[in-house]
């Protein structure tokens, strides 16, 4: 099983989150018959299948299948004709999830040495008839790697809470330049594995006050920073940008010291968890 997918399965087996539901994952394993489809989240959703269009509607465009997060056991889906897609051309999937709000995204996407893509992307998302909205905080950049252009719980504005309909996300280029500052050609090439899109049941005035209870601060830090969390929290763990585990407590108090001297520069996730619920706060050390 994938890396990325592991550890959100260790993170949930040991956090027991009751509210926090995968809606929707994508780790395109090779040798099915819908190698695009969901194999992951809610049933409603494994029929629906990661695509690449255009605002106009009017291109058509090929996934394939290369190598994954994992190497030569896994499987991303790939596809090339980059060339002046900065905010015309992008990635997306839908999810029904009527039930269900504050989502977040995850996903990690590359480039290539060879044709590479577009460099610069960011996350929008729209309600069936609505229109494409940024999701604040997802700009991100890619590389020939897996770990630059890696989004970990990215949250979604609370306006897609319990959508009627369908809900879509995209993965959309803001730049026509490539890693190397040049400018992307049709063969540009690019690779996106580990989609997971997560939800909660959307029960309201409980978890609007372990949320609005939950703080980080100083933020930025530079050598400690607090964590407040309500009295019910049962641990906390903080993640480095790269998604590992840098430090955890079983005991928390409700004021909690986290020493983040010895951090490397980044943006941190620190994850608190209650009872059956959830709550993600970023942490940015300098």
């Amino acid at each position: 099983m994938k890396k990325f997918y592991f550890l959100i399965l260790v993170f949930i087996a040991g956090f027991n989150l009751n509210a926090q539901v995968l809606i929707s994952g994508f780790e395109f394993p090779g040798g099915v018959e819908e190698p695009f489809n969901a194999n992951l989240g809610l049933e409603n959703n494994l029929s629906y299948d990661i695509r690449m269009e255009d605002m106009d509607d009017a291109g058509e465009y090929s996934l394939y299948l290369k190598k994954g997060v994992d190497g030569n056991s896994d499987s991303a889906a790939t596809c090339a004709g980059w060339d002046n897609a900065a905010a015309h051309k992008f990635l997306s999937i839908k999810v029904k999830a009527a039930t269900y709000g504050h989502f977040t995204v995850s996903s990690q996407m590359r480039s290539t040495n060879n044709d590479p893509g577009p460099a610069d992307w960011k996350v929008m998302y729209r309600l069936s008839g609505g229109d494409w909205t940024d999701v604040p905080g997802s700009e991100f950049t890619i590389a020939n790697d897996w770990t630059t252009g890696q989004l970990i719980d990215v949250a979604i504005p609370e306006a897609a809470n319990n959508p009627e309909s369908s809900l879509y996300f995209a993965w959309i280029p803001t730049s026509n330049l490539d890693m190397n500052g040049n400018e992307v050609t049709a063969a540009g090439t690019v690779k996106i594995d580990n989609i997971m899109i997560h939800g909660t049941d959307n029960t309201g005035v409980s978890e609007l006050a372990l949320e609005n209870n939950t703080k980080c601060f100083p933020n930025p830090a530079t050598t400690s920073a607090n964590i407040a969390v309500d009295v019910d929290a049962t641990s906390i763990c903080a993640f480095d940008p790269a998604g590992r585990l840098v430090w955890e407590t079983n005991s928390p108090q409700q004021m909690n010291t986290l020493n983040v001297s010895d951090f490397s520069e980044g943006v941190y996730m620190i994850r608190v968890q209650y009872p059956n619920y959830m709550v993600t706060r970023k942490l940015i050390v300098k």
